[in-house]
C-alpha cells in the first residue's frame, strides 16, 4: 500500500475544504490483501523498494532492506558468543599441565586476548546495527499497519460498529500495534540474535567433538518440541484475553467520555467493579494459564541447562578416558551447547512479548481484512439519477432487524414514498421505526443482508448467550436427560411469568427466531444498491438529533459538507453564507476566534446541544443536497429558532427543488409538509397531509391524538392551576425581579450591600486567593481573591458578620494554602515538574505491596535460582580440574561422574525453583496490570471536568493510555524482573566467588563490569526518551481514533473517510529525532555485549599470566574464568530488558501522574458563617439537608476554561427556593445549562458564591453534594450492558435495587411496556452506549434512572426533547409528581413543559431578563410571551 506523502504541509493535510476529489483520495482506502502467513503479515505493509542508484538514502532506510541488514548483522553477532567457545578451547589446550610451559601459557593468552580484543570490536559495531536496524524497520512498518488497520475499519459498514466500541479500536490501534512493533522490532532481533548463537554453537560442537555433540544436541530438539506445544497453549489463552481486553477497552471508552453522567450520580465506583469483577478478574484468571506456561517455559529451559553440564562432564570423561578426544575439544563443545540453551533460555521473555504480538498481529488481520456487506471503497455503480420523474425514495414491503438484535423487527412491511422536491415527514412514537428508515436511505444496512452476520465479527449478545445455553444443553444431553426436562418446564414456567407482565409466551417465541430481511429501496427509480455508494451519500446530508462535531475549527466543521471540487477560496464564502441560514453566524463570530475558533470533539465542550445543532445543519447546508434529512435536527432549538430554520429552509427548498426529509416529535414544525407517514411499533399506520390526517372519520386516530395532546398542552394558557398561582408572587418577590425585566435579574437588594461590603472586606487583613485555575476558572482572572470570597460570603451572611466571612479563606491550612499556590503556578503558566524517580519507586513499591507475597516467593524464587550459577561456575571449575587428570582414567572417571551428579541433582532443584519462580512473578504482574488499570481509571475519574475539557485528556487518548501503560508496567514486573533478579544475583554471586578464589584475578577484571553499567544506564536514558517520543503520536492518534469512531456515522453520511486518514496521518506524525535516541540506545546494548568479549580478553590474559607465574592453580582459573565470565554475561543480558524497563518507567510516570494529581476544585473549610445548624454534623448529613434548602447565587460570574475571555453568566443574583419547580428557557447558547453546570458543580464560578441550604458549595465535598443531587442531562447516556445494571446505576446503592423499584421507575417514566416486551426483559443487553434503542427510549431510561435516585433535587435539561407527545405528556405527568417534595429545575426549549413551574426564568446572554410564573410572564407581554407565540 502506497504511502502518504511527507513533505505535504501540514495545512494541506489537514484542511477539509481543498480540492479532494473523494473518489480519487480513495486509493488510500483500498482493501489491502496479502498471501503472507500472519507471521510475516507485517512485511505485507512495506512500500515498494527505490532502485538504490535513484535513491540510495530511501533504498537504505526502507523497511525490507533495514530488516535484511538487521537479520545478517544479527547472525553476524551471534557468532561472537561461540567464537569465545572456540578459543577457550584453544586457549585451554594451550595451558593445560603437562603440555605447556610457562612462556608459552602466556603467549598463548596474549595471542587470544588479542583476538579476542578485535572479535569485541566487531561485535560493537554488528550489536548496534541490528538493533538500530530491527527497531527502524518494525517502527516504520507499524506506523503504515496502524494506517491500514484505522483505514479498514473507517469503511467498515454499521453493523461492525454495532459490536465493536471506539474504545475497543483505539486500544487495537495503540496498544496492540505498540505490541506489534516492540515484538517484531528488537524482541525479533534478540530471538534471531540467539538463534545464531544456537546454530553456531551446534555447528562448532559437532566439528570439535562430534559425538559429545549429538547426546547433547537431543537436549535440543526436546526443548524446541515443549515450546511449541507451550506456544500453541499460549496463544489458546491469549486469544480469549485479547477479546476481553477490547470489550474492557470498550467499557472504558464509555465510562470517559460520559464523565459528567458518571460523576453526576457517582457511577465511578461501579463502573469500575463493573470493569473489574466482571472483565479483568477474568483476565487475570486467564493469566493464571498464562503464568502457568511461562513457569513451564523457564524451568525447563533453565533445567536443561544444568542438564547439559551434566551430560557433558558424564560422557565427555568416557571420551577422553578413551583417548577419542582432549580436555579443549570437551570443554569447546561443552559450552558451546551451553551458549546455545542459554541463548534459548536469554530467548524465553522475548518469545512470550513475540506470541503476544503475533496474537496481536492476527487479530488486526482479521480486522483488516473484513470485508463489509456494504463497501464504500466499491467504485462501481451509477453516478447519476435513473429517472428524474421518479420519487427521490420509495421503500417497497421492508422487513428489518438489527444484526445485533436479529430476533426482533424494527420495521414490519413498511411501504412508504418520498417524492421528490417535496417535503415527506415521519411521525410516531418514540421507537417506531422512523430513525430506521433514515438509516435505510442512507444505506447504512440493506434490507435482505441486515442479519447476515460477517464471520470476522463477534456473535451479538443475545446470540452469544443463546451459544452458550445450547452448549450447555449438549453436555447435559450426553449426561442426564432427565435434568433438560426439568429445565424446559423451568423455562416454561419463566414464559408464563413473561405472558403476566405482558409479553406471551408465543410472542417471547417468535422473538427468538431469526427475522427474515426483505423488500427493496429505491433512489429516482432504481435499486439502492444500484448506486456507487459513495456518491449517492454525497446526495443526502442528514442532521440528526444529536449531532457529532469533530475537534477542529467552525469552519473546518462546516466544509466537512462541502462536496469535491470546491477551492480553499470558495470555502469561507459558502460556509459563512451556511451558518448564517442556520441562524448561527451571529454566535460563531463572537467566538473568541470567530469562525476559526477550535470546538471540542464529541457531544460536549464550547458549544451548547442548540449550537451543535446549528452548526451541524449549516453543514449540511454548505453540500446543498438534493435530499436533506432531518432526524429531530432541531429538536435542542427555542421556538423563534426553530422556526426561521423552518422558514429558510422552505425558501431553500422551492429554490433548490431539495427534497426534505423530517422525522419530528413537535407536530407543529410538520404542518406543512406535503406527506406525513405516521408509524407506531415498525409498522406504517397511516399517509396524508396534516388536515387529512385530523379528520375525525380516519379510520387511524394514532396522528390526531397525538396532535391534539401537543397542542392542548401548547395552548392551555388561561388555566393555571390555582395551587401554581398562590406562590409565584411570593417566590417571584423572593428572587428579588424587576417586574418590567429591566436591567440584570435580583440587582436591587444585593447593590444596597455593597458600600458596607466593600469597607468590611477592606479592613481586614489580605488573605491569600484562592487558586484560579479551578476547573470553569479562567487563568487570566485572578481577581477571584480572598477579599472576593469574604465580600462573596458577607452578601449572603450580612454586614454584621463580616470578619467572621473573611474568615473563611483565613481558615485554610498552610498545606492547603500551598496546593493553592502550586495550583495557581500552574495555571499562570508554570512549568510542571516531572515526579522525582525516587517518589516513583515508592510509588511502585505501595502499589506492588497488594501481592507481596506473591512477589516475595517469586523474588526469592529467583535469587535462589540466579544463585545456582556460581554454584554452577565452581562446580564446573572442579569438573574441569578433573577431566585434567592424566594417567590415571579410572580416578578422571570418578571424579568426574560425581561432579556430573552434582549438576544433576541442580537440575531437579531448578525444575522447581525456576517455576516457582516465574510463575509466581507473572501471576503478580497479572494482579499488578489489574490493579493499575483499576486505580488509574479511578483517579482519572476523581479529577474536574475541566481536566477533560483539554485536548491531551480526550477519552480515546485516556483509553489508549488506560489499556497500554498498565501493560507496560506488568511487562516488567512478571518474567522479566525474573530474568532480571537472576542476572543480578548471578553476577553478583560470581564476583563473590571470583572473588573468593582469586581476588587478583577478580579484581583487575571488575573494571569493564563498572563500563557495563554506565552503557547501561546510557541505553536507559536514551531509550526512555525514543519510547516516549515513539508513543506520543500513538496516544494522538488514539484520541482522533476514538472521537472519529464515535461519529462514525457522520463521517459516513459526509464521505470524509479519505480526510479522515489524512488528518489521522497528521496526528500519528512521529518526531524524526527520536532516530538518534534510539541510536544512543543502541550503543548503549552494543557497549555492555562488547564488554563481556572485553572483559574474556582480559581474563585469559591476566588470568594466563598469573598461571604462569604460579600465583594461581588451573582449577581456581576455571571456577574464576567461570565465574567471571558468566557474571559478565548476566550483566549483559540486562540490558535486552532496557526497552522494556524505559517503557515501564515512563508508564508508570504518567499513571503516577494520575494518581497524584489533585482535583482542581475550590474548597474552604466549613464555618459558622456558611451555616445553618450550631450542631456538628457529617459532611454527608451537612450536604443532604443543605440540598434540601434554597439555592442562591450570589453575583456568580462564569468562564468556561477553553472560552476564559468569554462570560456564560455575568454576575448572575437567583434564588431557588426549597422545593419549588423553576425553570429556565431561552435562545440556545444564552446559559440555561451553565447554571446546571454549577449547581452540579462540573464548574466552579470565576467569581461569587453558590451555597445550598445557607452552606457555601465549596465547603462540602463534591460526592456529598451530587449524593442529593438527580440529573437528567440533554444527551442522553447509557453504558453496554444490561438494561437493569443500568437503571440501577441511578440509585446510591445499586446493588440493593430491587427489581419492584426498578419497575416503579420504568413505569413512571412511561417504558415498562416496551421493556416488557424485550426478549430477556431487564436483562437485555442495550448494546454500545444504547445503540439498541431510539433516541426516546434511552431518554425515557435516562429519567427512569433519575427519578429511582429519589434525590431532594432534580435537574433536567431538556429531559423530554427526544420524546413523542403522548410519551412527552406521560413523562410529564410523571415528573410532575417526581417533582413534589423536592427540589426541581428544569431547563427546556418545549414551553408546554415548563408552563406548570412556580417559577420561570428567562435567560438571555448570561443573564436573568425576565422571571414568574406562567401567567405572570404572559401578562407582561415581554420576552417570555414572545416564545410562547413562537409555538402556537
Amino acid at each position: 500500500m502506497a504511502s502518504p506523502r511527507k513533505d505535504v504541509d501540514e495545512a494541506e493535510v489537514i484542511s477539509p475544504c481543498r480540492s479532494r476529489g473523494d473518489i480519487v483520495d480513495v486509493t488510500q482506502l483500498r482493501p489491502h490483501r496479502s498471501r503472507l502467513p500472519t507471521f510475516f503479515y507485517l512485511l505485507s505493509f512495506a512500500p515498494p523498494c527505490p532502485a538504490i542508484w535513484r535513491d540510495p538514502r530511501g533504498f537504505v532506510t526502507h523497511p525490507l532492506v533495514l530488516y535484511f541488514i538487521g537479520f545478517v548483522t544479527a547472525l553476524a553477532a551471534g557468532v561472537s558468543m561461540p567464537s569465545l567457545d572456540l578459543l577457550y578451547g584453544y586457549w585451554t589446550n594451550g595451558i593445560t599441565p603437562g603440555t605447556s610451559t610457562s612462556s608459552g601459557i602466556l603467549a598463548r593468552s596474549s595471542q587470544v586476548a588479542w583476538i579476542m580484543t578485535v572479535i569485541g570490536v566487531v561485535s560493537l559495531g554488528l550489536n548496534w546495527l541490528f538493533l538500530t536496524c530491527f527497531a527502524s524497520a518494525s517502527h516504520n512498518l507499524t506506523v503504515r499497519l496502524r494506517h491500514t488497520y484505522v483505514a479498514s475499519i473507517i469503511v467498515q459498514d454499521q453493523a461492525f460498529f454495532d459490536v465493536v466500541g471506539p474504545g475497543e479500536i483505539a486500544s487495537r490501534a495503540s496498544k496492540d500495534v505498540s505490541t506489534v512493533r516492540t515484538a517484531l522490532g528488537e524482541k525479533m532481533a534478540f530471538i534471531i540474535w540467539a538463534l545464531a548463537t544456537l546454530v553456531t554453537g551446534l555447528i562448532s560442537a559437532f566439528i570439535n567433538a562430534p559425538r559429545l555433540a549429538g547426546v547433547l544436541f537431543a537436549l535440543i530438539p526436546f526443548t524446541v518440541l515443549v515450546f511449541a506445544v507451550l506456544g500453541w497453549a499460549t496463544d489458546l489463552v491469549s486469544t480469549p484475553a485479547l477479546a476481553v481486553e477490547g470489550k474492557a477497552a470498550s467499557l472504558v471508552e464509555q465510562t470517559l467520555s460520559s464523565v459528567r453522567i458518571v460523576q453526576a450520580f457517582g457511577m465511578a465506583q461501579h463502573l469500575i467493579r463493573r470493569l473489574n469483577e466482571g472483565m479483568l478478574e477474568r483476565l487475570e484468571r486467564l493469566g493464571l494459564g498464562r503464568s502457568l506456561i511461562r513457569g513451564i517455559e523457564q524451568s525447563t529451559i533453565y533445567t536443561i541447562l544444568n542438564l547439559s553440564y551434566s551430560t557433558s562432564f558424564w560422557f565427555g570423561s568416557i571420551q577422553i578416558a578413551r583417548g577419542t578426544t582432549s580436555v579443549g575439544a570437551v570443554l569447546t563443545t561443552f559450552f558451546n551447547i551451553l551458549n546455545a540453551l542459554f541463548a534459548l533460555a536469554n530467548a524465553v521473555p522475548h518469545l512470550a512479548i513475540l506470541f503476544e504480538g503475533y496474537v496481536a498481529l492476527g487479530s488486526l488481520r482479521k480486522q483488516i481484512e473484513r470485508v463489509p456487506v456494504i463497501d464504500v471503497r466499491d467504485q462501481s455503480g451509477r453516478k447519476e439519477a435513473a429517472k428524474l420523474d421518479a420519487p427521490a425514495f420509495e421503500l417497497h414491503d421492508i422487513t428489518f432487524a438489527y444484526p445485533s438484535r436479529p430476533f426482533s423487527k424494527s420495521l414490519n412491511h413498511v411501504s412508504a414514498t418520498v417524492q421528490r422536491g417535496q417535503v415527506t415527514a415521519f411521525v410516531g412514537p418514540s421507537g417506531s421505526g422512523k430513525t430506521t428508515i433514515a438509516s435505510l436511505l442512507m444505506r447504512e444496512y440493506d434490507p435482505e443482508t441486515c442479519n447476515w452476520r460477517n464471520p470476522v465479527d463477534p456473535l451479538p449478545e443475545v446470540e452469544q448467550r443463546e451459544a452458550d445455553e445450547e452448549k450447555k444443553a449438549a453436555k447435559r444431553k450426553r449426561g442426564r436427560l432427565p435434568l433438560i426436562k426439568r429445565e424446559k418446564s423451568t423455562e416454561s414456567g419463566a414464559s408464563s411469568t413473561g405472558a403476566e407482565k405482558g409479553a406471551g409466551s408465543a410472542d417471547l417465541e417468535a422473538k427468538r427466531s431469526r427475522v427474515v430481511g426483505s423488500g427493496l429501496v429505491t433512489y429516482q427509480g432504481a435499486d439502492l444498491r444500484s448506486y456507487n455508494l459513495r456518491w449517492l451519500r454525497s446526495q443526502v446530508a442528514v442532521v440528526s438529533q444529536h449531532p457529532q462535531l469533530f475537534t477542529a475549527s467552525i469552519f473546518e466543521n462546516v466544509a466537512a459538507g462541502l462536496r469535491e471540487g470546491i477551492s480553499p477560496d470558495e470555502a469561507r464564502p459558502r460556509c459563512i453564507e451556511a451558518l448564517k441560514k442556520a441562524d448561527a453566524w451571529h454566535f460563531v463570530e463572537k467566538l473568541p476566534q470567530g469562525i476559526d475558533t477550535v470546538v471540542s470533539g464529541g457531544r460536549v465542550g464550547l458549544l451548547s446541544g442548540g449550537q451543535r445543532q446549528r452548526v451541524a445543519i449549516a453543514r449540511a447546508l454548505v453540500r446543498e443536497p438534493e435530499v436533506l434529512i432531518l432526524d429531530e435536527g432541531t429538536s435542542a432549538l427555542d421556538s423563534a429558532t426553530e422556526d426561521r430554520i423552518k422558514v429558510m429552509l422552505q425558501e431553500e427548498q422551492k429554490k433548490r427543488g431539495m427534497t426534505l426529509v423530517l422525522i419530528a416529535h413537535r407536530l407543529s414544525t410538520i404542518r406543512e409538509a406535503d406527506k406525513i407517514v405516521v408509524m407506531a411499533k415498525g409498522e406504517v399506520r397511516d399517509q396524508g397531509t396534516y388536515d387529512e390526517l385530523m379528520r375525525e372519520e380516519r379510520d387511524d386516530q394514532t396522528f390526531r391524538e397525538m396532535a391534539l395532546a401537543q397542542q392542548a398542552a401548547v395552548t392551555e394558557v388561561d388555566d393555571p392551576s390555582p395551587k401554581r398561582r398562590t406562590s409565584v408572587s411570593t417566590l417571584a418577590t423572593s428572587t428579588a425581579i424587576d417586574g418590567r425585566g429591566e436591567g440584570r435579574h435580583g440587582r436591587g437588594t444585593l447593590d444596597a450591600r455593597k458600600p458596607s461590603l466593600t469597607s468590611t472586606a477592606s479592613s481586614s487583613n489580605p488573605l491569600k486567593r484562592l487558586p484560579s485555575s479551578f476547573s470553569g476558572r479562567g487563568a487570566s482572572h485572578p481577581e477571584h481573591t480572598a477579599k472576593a470570597v469574604a465580600a462573596d460570603a458577607q452578601a449572603i451572611a450580612g454586614p454584621s458578620t463580616a470578619q467572621d466571612a473573611a474568615g473563611i479563606t483565613r481558615v485554610l491550612s498552610a498545606k492547603e494554602q500551598d496546593g493553592a499556590a502550586a495550583q495557581e503556578e500552574e495555571a499562570l503558566g508554570g512549568d510542571k515538574k516531572e515526579p522525582a524517580p525516587r517518589p516513583r519507586m515508592r510509588a511502585l513499591f505501595r502499589i506492588l505491596a497488594h501481592r507481596k507475597w506473591f512477589f516475595l516467593v517469586g523474588i526469592l524464587g529467583a535469587i535462589i535460582g540466579g544463585g545456582s550459577f556460581p554454584v554452577a561456575g565452581y562446580l564446573t571449575g572442579r569438573a574441569v580440574d578433573s577431566l585434567s587428570i592424566e594417567g590415571n582414567n579410572r580416578e578422571l572417571r570418578r571424579q568426574s561422574d560425581a561432579w556430573a551428579l552434582y549438576f544433576f541433582i541442580l537440575a531437579l532443584a531448578d525444575l522447581v525453583i525456576f517455576l516457582v519462580n516465574a510463575f509466581f512473578l507473572e501471576l503478580a504482574s497479572e494482579s499488578v496490570v489489574r490493579k493499575l488499570k483499576v486505580d488509574g481509571l479511578r483517579a482519572l475519574l476523581r479529577q474536574e471536568i475541566g481536566f477533560f475539557d483539554q485536548e491531551e485528556s480526550a477519552s480515546g487518548a485516556l483509553t489508549s493510555a488506560v489499556s497500554s501503560h498498565p501493560s507496560n508496567v506488568g511487562a516488567a514486573t512478571g518474567l522479566i524482573l525474573s530474568q532480571v533478579i537472576l542476572s543480578l544475583t548471578n553476577l553478583l554471586g560470581s564476583l563473590i566467588l571470583g572473588l573468593v578464589l582469586s581476588w587478583k584475578a577478580t579484581l583487575v577484571c571488575l573494571a569493564p563490569v563498572f563500563v557495563l553499567f554506565v552503557a547501561g544506564f546510557a541505553e536507559v536514558a536514551a531509550l526512555e526518551r525514543y519510547e516516549t517520543m515513539a508513543s506520543k503520536p500513538s496516544g494522538k492518534a488514539a484520541a482522533y481514533i476514538s472521537e472519529v469512531m464515535d461519529g462514525v456515522r457522520t463521517v459516513s453520511a459526509l464521505g470524509r473517510e479519505s480526510e479522515v486518514m489524512r488528518t489521522f496521518d497528521s496526528e500519528s506524525r512521529s518526531d524524526p529525532h527520536r532516530y538518534k535516541f534510539l541510536a544512543l540506545g543502541a550503543l548503549g546494548f552494543a557497549t555492555g555485549q562488547a564488554m563481556v568479549l572485553f572483559l574474556s580478553a582480559l581474563v585469559f590474559y591476566w588470568g594466563g599470566k598469573l598461571l604462569s607465574e604460579d600465583e594461581l592453580g588451573i582449577s581456581q582459573l576455571y571456577a574464576v574464568f567461570e565465574a567471571v565470565i558468566i557474571g559478565a554475561f548476566s550483566a549483559g543480558r540486562l540490558f535486552t530488558y532496557i526497552g522494556d524497563y524505559s517503557r515501564a518507567y515512563s508508564s508508570f510516570g504518567q499513571i503516577q501522574a494520575w494518581l497524584v494529581r489533585k482535583p482542581k476544585v475550590a474548597m474552604i473549610e466549613p464555618t459558622t458563617v456558611t451555616s445553618t445548624t450550631t450542631e456538628k454534623q457529617s459532611e454527608s448529613d451537612v450536604a443532604t439537608s443543605a440540598t434540601r434548602g434554597d439555592i442562591v447565587f450570589s453575583r456568580v460570574e462564569m468562564r468556561y476554561p477553553q472560552r476564559p475571555q468569554h462570560a456564560a453568566l455575568r454576575s448572575l443574583d437567583l434564588t431557588i427556593q426549597s422545593g419549588t419547580n423553576v425553570a429556565f428557557c431561552g435562545t440556545s447558547g444564552s446559559g440555561k445549562s451553565s447554571i446546571l453546570s454549577l449547581i452540579e458543580r462540573f464548574y466552579d464560578p470565576t467569581r461569587g458564591t453558590i451555597t445550598f441550604g445557607g452552606v457555601d458549595s465549596r465547603s462540602m465535598s463534591i460526592e456529598s453534594l451530587r449524593a442529593g443531587i438527580a440529573y437528567v442531562s440533554q444527551d442522553p447516556v447509557l453504558f453496554e450492558g444490561p438494561l437493569r445494571w443500568n437503571i440501577a446505576l441511578g440509585a446510591q446503592d445499586p446493588t440493593s435495587v430491587s427489581d419492584e423499584a426498578i419497575e416503579s421507575a420504568l413505569e413512571q417514566a412511561c417504558i415498562l411496556d416496551f421493556v416488557r416486551t424485550l426478549p430477556q426483559g431487564l436483562e437485555t443487553d442495550i448494546g454500545m452506549k444504547g445503540a439498541q434503542l431510539s433516541g426516546g427510549q434511552k431518554q425515557r431510561l435516562c429519567i427512569a434512572r433519575a427519578i429511582l435516585r429519589d434525590a431532594p433535587l432534580l435537574l433536567l435539561d431538556e429531559a423530554t426533547s427526544a420524546l413523542d407527545a403522548t410519551s412527552e405528556k406521560s413523562v410529564q405527568r410523571a415528573l410532575d409528581r417526581a417533582s413534589v417534595g423536592r427540589t426541581t429545575v428544569t431547563i427546556a426549549h418545549r414551553l408546554s413543559t415548563i408552563r406548570n413551574a412556580d417559577v420561570i426564568h428567562v435567560v438571555e446572554e448570561g443573564d436573568i431578563v425576565e422571571s414568574g410564573g406562567h401567567e405572570e410572564l404572559l401578562k407582561r407581554g415581554g420576552r417570555y410571551r414572545d416564545l410562547v407565540a413562537a409555538q402556537l
